[in-house]
């Protein structure tokens, strides 16, 4: 049940929408480069429905919606090798 896809395209523009209205009221806590640079990076990207910073939004913690137990090994993979430290988990359907 459910849309993951949809899901995934929300968590992206739920960035979007994060980063052009909210970043420029504090940029210099707020423009994130590293949290940018992993969100978008082609290692990553191919394996994610989605993703976006979450916390405060500094440069420490992001989430990626992945469409299988695959996809999620590839970007645990990936992420690894950008020197992050994923901490993946499942969330089993009713």
């Amino acid at each position: 049940a459910g849309d993951p896809a949809a899901l995934g395209k929300l968590l992206t523009e739920t960035q979007r929408l994060f980063d052009a209205h909210l970043t420029p009221a504090c940029p210099e806590e707020l423009t994130s480069p590293r949290l940018h640079e992993v969100l978008s990076h082609p290692t990553v990207v191919p394996h994610t429905l989605g993703g976006k910073g979450v916390g405060s939004q500094g440069d420490g913690s992001v989430q990626f919606l992945c469409r299988d137990a695959e996809t999620q090994r590839f970007t645990v993979q990936a992420l690894e090798a950008l020197g992050c430290h994923p901490f993946p988990f499942t969330i089993g359907a009713p």
